[in-house]
């Protein structure tokens, strides 16, 4: 009653082990031939450059302010006048700005304005 306790292993270590390093070295076979084929054939020529294509892109340095705080202050003092101030949008449509306090009285004076009525379409 010798008999053995689990099922032989049928897979032969040693010639799977070939296969594998088989295998490995026909990749590495592989690799070397595509970087050989890959060095010794340049691709194509690149077409000829023009004159403009040459020459080296010109970038135009930043135009900083010299005080932009200032510059800030100027842009916020000119909001300001127009907000407050009277003038033309456009003078041949008769169309002006006005402060905006005086827009909310006139627009409390007189209402909202209607649309067309529909009739006139």
């Amino acid at each position: 009653m010798n008999a053995p306790r689990h099922a032989p292993n049928p897979l032969d270590e040693r010639a799977l082990l070939k296969i594998l390093l088989l295998g490995v070295l026909a990749l590495g076979l592989c690799g070397l031939g595509v970087a050989w084929l890959l060095a010794s054939h340049p691709g194509p020529p690149s077409p000829p450059r023009s004159a403009l294509e040459r020459q080296a892109p010109q970038v135009p340095p930043p135009r900083l302010e010299a005080d932009p705080r200032g510059a800030g202050a100027q842009r916020l003092a000119a909001s300001e006048r127009r907000l407050h101030g009277l003038g033309w949008v456009d003078r041949a449509a008769g169309i002006a700005h006005i402060p905006l306090e005086d827009a909310q009285r006139l627009l409390l004076q007189r209402g909202w304005p209607q649309a067309e009525a529909a009739d006139d379409r």
